[in-house]
This record gives structure tokens, C-alpha cells and sequence, in this order.
């Protein structure tokens, strides 16, 4: 379900785009599912990389910057809330990231694909 769903998401949004910009049946044409799976996999790159970076760790400062500023400057230090929150973070989560990779793979067959044809 972890790969499943974000995938459908993926194909969904990859269709809506390739209809919007002019696809039909009668005269594909692979430009705009090139089009439709480089948004998709914008997206989910983008996402996917936000995800990991936030599993990692990378904003915990931002984030006792900003509880501190809530429990207007409370006496934890960053090093206590660092090992509060490592201890509550789970597994770094890839597979927002690797879906968005594989659509924008799939975005760039389709554009060898346009201008082979």
C-alpha cells in the first residue's frame, strides 16, 4: 500500500495533465504523456526529498526555533529536544522519492519516444 497508492496518485495526475494538454486517442502523441509524468514526478520528487530530508533530522532546529517561541522560551536546550526527537522519528521514508524518480524516467522515455517518431 505504501508504493500502491502514490503510484495511482502519480498515474492520475500524469493522465489529468496529458488531457489538458490536447491528448487523444486518435493521434497520440507521446509529448504529452512526457508532459503529464513530469509533473507527476516533479511533485513526488519534490515530496519524497521534504520527506526524507524531515526523517533525517535536517529541521530540527527550525522546529525548537519555533517550539520555543510557542512555550515562549523554555528552559530544554536543543541537545534534550534533539534526543526527544530522535527517539519519537521513525525509518527514513523512500518511496515517495522513488515513485517520483521512476515518473520522471518514465517522463523522459516518453520524450525519446516524440522525438524518435
Amino acid at each position: 500500500m505504501k508504493i500502491g497508492i502514490p503510484s495511482l496518485l502519480g498515474i492520475v495526475i500524469a493522465c489529468s495533465v496529458a488531457s489538458y494538454r490536447g491528448f487523444s486517442f486518435t493521434q497520440p502523441n507521446a509529448s504529452y504523456w512526457s508532459d503529464g509524468f513530469f509533473v507527476s514526478g516533479i511533485l513526488f520528487t519534490g515530496f519524497g526529498a521534504l520527506m526524507l530530508i524531515a526523517t533525517v533530522g535536517l529541521f530540527d532546529m527550525i522546529s525548537y526555533g519555533f517550539h520555543s517561541l510557542l512555550h515562549r522560551f523554555t528552559n530544554k536546550a536543543f541537545y534534550d529536544f534533539k534526543i526527544d526527537r530522535e527517539a519519537r522519528r521513525g525509518k527514513p521514508q523512500f518511496h515517495i522519492l522513488l515513485i517520483g524518480l521512476v515518473f520522471f524516467m518514465l517522463s523522459l522515455a516518453c520524450l525519446a519516444l516524440y522525438y524518435r517518431s
